[in-house]
């Protein structure tokens, strides 16, 4: 879901960094209220992009079935 708080980022960073040092993903996400797969995903992007703050991106498609 995409949303227009600009504190997201830095939400998903610090739930990043707790499971880093240890924390269980399901206990993370329960302290955020978010489910364990988005707490997952936050992590996997942190890992493949290496960057400290995961911004939100449009979920809206880049382009249009129909368009010539």
């Amino acid at each position: 879901m995409y949303t227009t708080n600009p504190r997201m980022p830095r939400l998903r960073a610090q739930a990043v960094n707790m499971v880093r040092s240890g924390k269980s993903v399901s206990g993370v996400a329960r302290y955020f209220g978010y489910s364990k797969s988005a707490v997952s995903k936050w992590c996997q992007k942190v890992i493949y992009g290496g960057v400290h703050e995961i911004p939100t991106r449009s979920s809206r498609p880049h382009h249009h079935p129909n368009e010539l």
